[in-house]
């Protein structure tokens, strides 16, 4: 078992991209933080050092464990205006600057909650809420929008947008409307400040949180993405009417041959957008069926390298078009996505200014590339590995992996202060060469569901320098973290599965404050100035709760 932290890899100059589908992952089961998974899961991926091309329960409190690399010195890459975003803004940076620091976070405290009643397959909340001016909004699994004054938590309106959904859903803002992802494949868009209906359309799937950029919304699907012949796509929507811009379909035509059985690709987060270059850059998920079938072991039905799963793609803001990619894991025998939305910033590597884009996912590996060339700078592992390189398992075989289904970096990133903070699931996963005798995708992936044991999860945060991918720090946990990382003036939170939000300082790892929710969190905050908004989503009454300097709950 190989332990993190592993070193960065450092990958020198760009090589011959390509891409591998990640079949889909959502986040662990709903009312009880505790037990095994039941079902598809919520969130996203896992991975193996790819290539790159160009084309047209309360936890106890740990001790940080620093590992010796220098401190980074650099911008802090904040974010500015409302969190009207699912990461903060277009760059994905999940980073504020505020009054919480390391000195008055002993003040923090709720503030008002506010209930959650929607339920999905997967508990009230997994997603994150927006902000945009004085009002709140937040998406729950039954697919119902609210708007909630962010002083009082008082109710303004509800939308019920229809059917479930599994998540991971929430809103996104843009010139006066909320647009939400709803059971079905529905796109919802309403008034942002009456909750009335302006358009609503259906896409081939499920989508997942959107993002909007002036006048257009964009979305990814994937939620039959362990289906044979189905694939995940990017979609850009007119955002005044709903009407297709364009989509792009992440598995390649023909579906590596065999399209009754083979699929992946799914799109579980919102895009970076990059307005200088003109981009929009999306992680994919990995390719099914993983490991493989009673017919086709060990992938057979799918020789490689699966574009463009478990990979980033850069797609044209105007047309889709693919100006190119960087595929992690090439046709991967695993559940190892590389979905996480990309962050967009900027470093100083070597002396020289660069524009970077850092991905991750369930892969277990974090990866920043030029967003120039799409050179990789650098290749880090995170958490645990063992048996994550296995190319084929011997088929009178049992092998466990780490990352499993629910492992690795499940939800979103952070970046600030010339760090990267990385909320990491250790959690494995029992294979077979034919996903226990499975005769297809679906089948292969509820037999890897009942071989996770939800149970043995836990969790690290862990902080690596942003220009050499070298790891900072580390805080082990006992509960998996589901919660994101989010950097809030000088320090960074992430949040437990049994429900336990934590703040540490981003320079050191120290430990400075934590509070018990009472409930179970695979949800991720958004943040307005002192205002901490978190959705709570397990328990017997999921609610979001506000954070605030002074607390007092309403």
């Amino acid at each position: 078992m190989r332990q993190a932290l592993r070193h960065a890899r450092v990958v020198g100059g760009a090589a011959v991209l390509a891409l591998s589908t990640v079949v889909g992952c959502d986040l662990p089961t709903a009312e009880s933080p505790t037990g095994s998974p039941e079902g598809q899961p919520a969130v996203l991926s896992t991975s193996t050092p790819g290539e790159t091309a160009t084309v047209a329960s309360p936890t106890p409190t740990p001790t940080a464990t620093p590992t010796g690399a220098p401190t980074p010195t650099a911008p802090t890459f904040t974010e500015t205006g409302d969190w009207s975003q699912a990461n903060g803004g277009l760059a994905n940076t999940r980073a504020r600057d505020s009054a919480i620091t390391s000195e008055t976070v002993q003040d923090l405290a709720p503030v008002w909650a506010f209930d959650l009643n929607g339920q999905g397959p997967y508990g009230a909340a997994a997603g994150a809420p927006i902000v945009a001016g004085d009002t709140v909004y937040v998406e729950d699994l039954g697919s119902n929008l609210y708007a909630v004054d962010l002083a009082t938590g008082e109710q303004r309106w509800q939308y019920a947008g229809g059917p479930p959904t599994a998540g991971p859903v929430g809103p996104t803002y843009a010139d006066g409307r909320v647009f939400i992802a709803t059971g079905l494949g529905g796109v919802h868009a309403v008034d942002a400040s009456t909750g009335e209906p302006i358009w609503a359309v259906a896409l081939e799937t499920d989508g997942f949180q959107p993002l909007a950029f002036e006048d257009t919304v964009f979305i990814g699907t994937g939620n039959f993405a362990h289906v044979g012949g189905h694939s995940g796509y990017a979609h850009a929507l007119d955002a005044a009417t709903g009407e297709s811009r364009w989509s792009f379909q992440v598995v390649e035509e023909g579906f590596w041959g065999d399209p009754a059985l083979n699929s992946g690709g799914g799109i579980w987060y919102p895009p970076g957008i990059d307005e200088d270059r003109g981009l929009a850059y999306f992680g994919t998920g990995n390719a099914g069926p993983y490991p493989g079938t009673i017919e086709y072991p060990n992938a057979e039905s799918r020789p490689g390298p699966n574009l463009y799963t478990s990979s980033v793609v850069a797609l044209d803001l105007e047309d889709g078009s693919l100006a190119w990619y960087h595929q992690a894991v090439e046709r991967g025998l695993f559940d190892h996505d590389f979905q996480t939305s990309p962050i967009l910033v900027d470093a100083d590597v070597e002396g020289e200014e660069r524009a970077l884009l850092v991905g991750s996912g369930k892969l277990g590996r974090v990866i920043a590339l030029r967003r120039d060339t799409n050179e990789v700078i650098w290749d880090t592992e995170v958490g645990v590995h063992e048996n994550d390189d296995l190319e084929a398992i011997p088929l009178a075989e049992t092998v466990k992996v780490f990352p499993g289904i629910f492992g690795g970096v499940e939800t979103p990133m952070s970046v600030a202060g010339g760090r990267v903070f990385v909320p990491v699931v250790n959690l494995g996963t029992v294979h077979t060469a034919t996903g226990h005798g499975a005769i297809d995708g679906s089948g292969a992936l509820l037999s890897a569901n009942n071989s996770t044991n939800l149970g043995e999860a836990t969790g690290e945060l862990v902080a690596l320098d942003l220009a050499t991918g070298e790891p900072l720090w580390r805080q082990e946990l006992d509960s998996p973290l589901f919660g994101g990382a989010t950097a809030v003036g000088d320090l960074v939170f992430t949040a437990t599965y049994s429900g336990t939000i934590v703040a540490y300082r981003q320079d050191t790892g120290e430990e400075v404050w934590r509070h018990d929710t009472g409930g179970g969190i695979n949800a991720w905050p958004a943040v307005q100035d002192d205002r901490i908004l978190w959705p709570v989503g397990l328990g017997p009454q999921p609610q979001l709760i506000a954070f605030g300097l002074g607390g007092g709950t309403h």
